[in-house]
Parts: structure tokens; C-alpha cells; sequence
């Protein structure tokens, strides 16, 4: 979930930081409701094994849907290179650093 929440916050522009907030809180809230919901059903039928189908099954799900994604939608054509990943603190701090000299030198 994290990986598509950073995906989804990466490719938004700053207008709509807040409208993909609101869509994945939503989305998440459907899902913490609709998954205990789905096993409070399943389990008269299939009693120990619901959680086990379940998850498959939104496995399977998950799966179809980015396949169907990927051949649907093209990738996005300003690819960014990956930001920087600092290896330690003191890596870290430097380029705090650096990017704060930037933004005061901008401006």
C-alpha cells in the first residue's frame, strides 16, 4: 500500500495533493470495512480456509487489474530520474543542506 500511495503522491500535481489524500483514505476505509465484512460471510461456508480464499482472491484480483492497467495506460513520458537516497545520517543531513542553499539562492 505504501508503494502505491507513494506512486500516486509522486504523479500528482501540488493542486491535487489533497484530492488523492481524500481518495486513498477512502479507499482504504471501503477496504478495512469490506474485508472483515467478507470473511463474517464466507466463514459459515468455507470456515477456516475464508481468510486463506480471500486474500487469493483479492491476490487474483489485484493481478488481473494491473495487467489490464498496463496494457491500457501508456507510462507517463517526463520520467524523472529517482531521487536521492542518502546511505547514513551525515548523508542525509548534507543534502538537507544542499537543498535548503538552493531554495534560498532561488529565491
Amino acid at each position: 500500500m505504501m508503494m502505491a500511495s507513494s506512486l500516486a503522491f509522486d504523479r500528482a500535481d501540488e493542486q491535487s495533493m489533497f484530492e488523492v489524500s481524500k481518495t486513498l483514505l477512502v479507499i482504504y476505509s471501503i477496504g478495512s470495512i469490506a474485508g472483515p465484512f467478507t470473511l463474517m460471510l464466507l466463514n459459515p461456508y468455507l470456515g477456516d480456509n475464508s481468510l486463506m480464499v480471500t486474500v487469493s482472491v483479492a491476490c487474483v484480483i489485484l493481478v488481473f487489474a494491473a495487467g489490464l492497467r498496463r496494457s491500457t495506460v501508456a507510462a507517463p513520458v517526463d520520467q524523472t530520474s529517482a531521487s536521492f537516497v542518502p546511505k547514513g545520517s551525515l548523508e542525509m543531513a548534507q543534502a538537507v543542506a544542499s537543498i535548503a542553499k538552493e531554495q534560498k539562492s532561488a529565491e
